[in-house]
């Protein structure tokens, strides 16, 4: 459901990772417009890895079960909403379109998305993806889960405003202290639990460099917001 994508130097051809994204069907992964874009200057998004779980393993076993391969797939192409504003992250969501097609396996699978706009507030979420968390001293191989509330718009409205509006595309979630997500979470999912079936609720944008601070949440952009966007531009 969760996958990796690289980016590659344009000239010199060096990969490295970026950031995290969701499937949502066969050719088609969701993420934020800052990483379908490549944040580092002079890269490109050129490749997702889809199935894995924990990096420094192959194949991937626990003591039970070994997972399919991971696979590799190459970017077609990104589709960035036309209103993207890089400074403010406003807008801030992508569709990658892959050149071949994922094959769904019990680690590789299309998340559902939330259409519904009502947000209940202190529901627990779950975010998944690569990167640190708070109170990690560097980044890890393995996906990592964190489990946040969501909290009202007012509140990063109130932290953030001055220097980076907040907008109602946009959902707030964390604040709990040395919870939160704070490097290359980057596009990752927030999931919420409705019936034992998982509904991605949002898409890490950014937060503050107080990462895991008290009453100090991220935000993501609201997936129900662009539900509409994302079925639209979504290749067939």
């Amino acid at each position: 459901m969760v996958i990796k994508s690289f980016v590659s130097d344009k000239e010199s051809g060096n990969v490295r990772f970026a950031c995290s994204g969701s499937i949502i069907s066969k050719r088609v992964v969701l993420t934020a417009a800052h990483c379908g874009l490549a944040k580092p200057e002079g890269y490109k998004l050129s490749t997702v890895v889809v199935g894995e779980y924990d990096a420094s393993r192959s194949p991937d076993c626990s003591e039970f079960f070994c997972a399919p391969p991971t696979q590799a797939i190459k970017v077609e192409n990104v589709i960035v909403h036309p209103g993207y504003e890089k400074k403010i992250f406003r807008h801030d969501i992508a569709l990658v379109v892959l050149k071949e097609e994922i094959r769904y396996s019990v680690t590789a699978a299309p998340v559902c998305l939330n259409d519904r706009t009502e947000i209940v507030i202190n529901e627990r979420a779950t975010l998944v993806g690569w990167g640190k968390l708070s109170g990690q001293s560097s980044m890890v191989s393995r996906q990592q889960l964190l489990d946040v509330p969501l909290v009202t718009l007012e509140t990063c409205e109130r932290i953030f405003g001055d220097s980076v509006p907040v907008h109602e595309g946009q959902l707030c979630a964390g604040g709990e202290e040395g919870r939160d997500a704070c490097a290359g979470f980057g596009g990752a999912p927030l999931l919420l639990n409705r019936d034992g079936q998982y509904f991605q609720v949002g898409i890490v944008s950014f937060g503050s460099e107080k990462c895991g601070s008290d009453g100090v949440p991220s935000v993501y952009t609201n997936v129900a917001h662009y539900h509409r966007w994302i079925v639209e531009n979504s290749p067939s």
